[in-house]
């Protein structure tokens, strides 16, 4: 028997942008799809993930950079997951304007990345930061996601006083395009 978390509204639940490409390539993640070949990774990834989402109750949005599974453009995969292959854009790129656009709305979301500039500006404003082997752990084993008491001692910069806190969103996008070679 699943155990379901109640439906909360859907302006309450979370959003977790997941970066698909990411994700996929982890070495957890091709042991249990039990594939090397980055068609079925992603299409298993993304079977995964419809579960996961409707299980957690979350709303989700994944990017794959190119193709994805299908093709480019946005599918719906189930009533919870949306899954887009980027084409020549990058799925960096689509995550940190959805980040932006949901923060926006004032939106929780989550991001669920290893790459450390996705994480530092898509995951600016974010509830939660997951690494893709923290993330497929979850996928295999949801429990894992049960709240845990936190004990470490929490450590929070003054604001303002990161550089990125100065930033404007267009000169931190700019500096971000810069970093990848784009012009």
């Amino acid at each position: 028997m699943s155990r379901r978390r109640p439906r909360a509204a859907g302006a309450d639940r979370p959003v977790v942008l997941i970066d698909g490409s990411n994700v996929a390539r982890t070495s957890e993640w091709r042991r249990a799809a039990g594939t090397r070949e980055d068609h079925d990774l992603r299409r298993k990834l993304v079977d995964a993930v419809c579960s996961w989402a409707g299980s957690q109750d979350h709303d989700v949005v994944m990017a794959f950079d190119g193709v994805g599974p299908w093709a480019p453009g946005v599918v719906r995969a189930s009533e919870r997951v949306e899954v887009e292959g980027t084409g020549a854009a990058s799925g960096d790129a689509v995550l940190e304007r959805r980040a932006r656009v949901l923060h926006a709305a004032g939106r929780r979301h989550w991001v669920v990345t290893s790459d450390g500039a996705l994480r530092m500006v898509a995951g600016a404003r974010a509830d939660r930061i997951l690494g893709s082997d923290e993330f497929v752990a979850l996928l295999l084993d949801p429990s894992l996601d049960e709240p845990q008491p936190d004990t470490a001692p929490r450590v929070e910069p003054e604001p303002g006083s990161r550089l990125g806190d100065s930033l404007s969103d267009d000169a931190r996008s700019r500096l971000e395009r810069m970093r990848r070679g784009e012009s």
